[in-house]
């Protein structure tokens, strides 16, 4: 039996609860192009013939395939469920999935590829073009191409879970350049702009206006994300006990106060 690519919604961050219909698609991709992309900065300074790229961002991983919406009753491979729908109706069966907003996300699906054991891709729709490629005699639509275009998706939590390592393991010192915002910098360096407040406290900045004089910008090593949490529940847990201990206090110096008088 042959097995067909399947393509599933969901309205969940981690893919795996809410699910939200999926489409089988009746005849599977003859190829599949998955691209990789890792951005780096390539500026070179005056009077320089080379440049040493660096390191910027990987960017998601993308996904196209095209794939063929047929109602001549000619392929094969179509189930019982799509042989009775129209090109169109196929076509809103598949936008329904990947592609409309939803009522209680705001957003179109999340959706999972999956083909076979081996080839699971989480991702999100990001281009489609429909080509209406055969018609009967009366201006029906009986043959379409979709091409597709999904970029990968990770969760924020997936992510910090796979990566599980601190963000900027060195400190290294980054030329100021002029206007350039200490949270730009920091989504650029870290991809957290509210790291900017680590970076102001290494370099002492305490006026952001006056963040233009400053020569060298110096980039520190910081925290895990999930360590950040951790150390953010600790400290409200320590301010509340604190608070605690010293409503404790008021009470007994109120209370000794008052015997005294008895």
């Amino acid at each position: 039996m042959v097995e067909k690519v399947i393509i599933k919604g969901f309205g969940d961050s981690d893919l795996t609860s809410a699910k939200k219909g999926e489409f089988v698609l009746p005849i599977n991709p003859e190829n599949m192009t998955r691209s990789f992309k890792i951005e780096r900065d390539t500026s070179q300074a005056a009077g320089n013939q080379h440049t040493n790229a660096q390191y910027d961002v990987t960017k998601s991983e993308d996904l196209k395939f095209d794939f063929i919406l047929d109602h001549t009753n000619t392929i094969e491979g179509y189930t019982d469920a799509l042989k009775s729908k129209t090109v169109p109706e196929q076509i809103t069966m598949f936008l329904d999935v990947a592609y409309n907003l939803k009522s209680d996300t705001h957003q179109p699906n999340k959706i999972k590829i999956i083909w076979g054991d081996d080839f699971v891709f989480d991702s999100v729709l990001t281009s489609l073009s429909i080509t209406y490629t055969l018609f009967s005699s009366e201006g029906t639509v009986l043959r379409a191409k979709l091409s597709t275009s999904f970029t990968g998706y990770v969760s924020p939590e997936k992510r910090v879970r796979i990566e599980d390592k601190t963000l900027g393991a060195l400190t290294k010192v980054l030329p100021k350049i002029a206007g350039e915002r200490i949270a730009d910098i920091a989504q650029k360096v870290y991809s957290d702009p509210s790291i900017y407040l680590q970076i102001a406290k290494a370099n002492n900045i305490v006026n952001f206006r006056g963040i233009s004089s400053i020569a060298n910008l110096i980039l520190p090593a910081v925290q895990k994300a999930t360590e950040q949490v951790s150390d953010t529940i600790n400290n409200v847990t320590n301010t509340v006990n604190n608070a605690t201990n010293t409503a404790n206090n008021a009470t007994n110096k109120i209370n000794n106060a008052l015997n005294r008088f008895r």
